[in-house]
């Protein structure tokens, strides 16, 4: 998995899982769960899972996981752009990419989340 573990040197420490008190995708309190936060966001196990099933099949695509916004031409967690990194999964005020998803993905499961 070359592509992740460039997109983890490029973004430094921000891909690390944390408590929390709210995901950026829903909003509502996490207490005593875990999120993957990013520069500016966070997204919950839950939020994951909406994006992952919106994502599927839509490679290179932006897709809307909640609410109307597919105005977003870079990820927030990693920059790039979405044709570079498979396509982005959005919500009103923010957007990840299919690379970053995978990679919050196996920070979740190491979390046992």
């Amino acid at each position: 998995m070359p592509e992740l573990t460039a997109i983890i040197k490029s973004v430094g420490n921000w891909f690390k899982a944390s408590q929390t008190s709210q995901c950026s995708g829903c909003h509502r309190s996490r207490e005593n769960k875990l999120v993957v936060p990013g520069p500016s966001v966070s997204l919950c196990r839950e939020c994951w899972d909406e994006a992952f099933v919106a994502m599927k099949g839509q490679k290179h695509n932006v897709v809307s996981v909640r609410g109307p916004n597919t105005s977003f031409e870079r990820c927030s967690f990693c920059g790039h752009r979405s044709p570079e990194n498979g396509g982005l999964a959005t919500w009103p005020n923010f957007a990840i990419c299919a690379d970053c998803l995978l990679l919050c993905d196996e920070i979740l499961a190491e979390q046992g989340v």
